[in-house]
């Protein structure tokens, strides 16, 4: 039987909504098995472990404060959408609060990051809007958690629009994810690299 495996906090019916009804954000999340439809939140880290499935026509998405790791055996089938970023979410703050922090992030950092070409096999640019001064790191990661580039390393930034290139020669092809940290916000989008 395939399981999936959470922190104790949760009860097996409220798997899919973990947040929407939950009053706090576990710090830590593993999987395995078949996953179900349905956003995941955790403060620290989210991994698979063994055979771990996104079913066809189905949507998921791994959000983690720190990390997403996924492991041999991690398969998303045809049809899936799969999601992993960085932001997650803080532990014990209420679904209200996390709202709250994405509205924060909307306004700090516009939901215009722009990456240009994406799917991309050189180079490409990061585009990005801040709205108050801040200081910015722009980080490239593989769809393990490896950092693969840091681009921009805790610069202090004024309000406008930054460009960043990036040359992606040197990786082989797959999905990365380019994470943009304001202060302690955060943007999130992936790229495909294909070589």
């Amino acid at each position: 039987m395939d399981t999936m495996t959470v922190d104790t906090f949760l009860s097996p019916g409220n798997v899919n909504t973990i947040f929407k009804t939950g009053p706090t954000c576990p710090v830590n999340q593993n999987f395995t098995g078949t996953v179900a439809a349905g956003t995941y939140q955790v403060s620290n880290a989210i991994t698979t472990s063994g055979t771990t499935t996104i079913a066809a026509a189905t949507t998921v998405v791994f959000d983690a404060g720190v990390s997403v790791t996924l492991s041999p055996g991690f398969t998303a089938a045809a049809g899936s959408t799969f999601t992993a970023k960085i932001g997650g979410c803080t532990a014990s703050l209420a679904p209200t609060i996390v709202e709250a922090r994405t509205e924060e992030i909307k306004a700090s950092v516009q939901e215009n990051l722009v990456i240009y070409p994406n799917p991309l096999s050189e180079s490409t640019t990061i585009a990005y809007e801040l709205v108050n001064p801040t200081e910015v790191s722009v980080l490239v990661m593989d769809v393990k958690g490896k950092q693969v580039a840091n681009l921009v390393n805790n610069a202090k930034q004024d309000a406008g629009t930054y460009y960043v290139n990036f040359d992606a020669s040197n990786l082989t092809s797959g999905l990365y994810i380019v994470i943009v940290r304001t202060g302690d916000k955060v943007m999130t989008e992936k790229i495909s690299v294909a070589k």
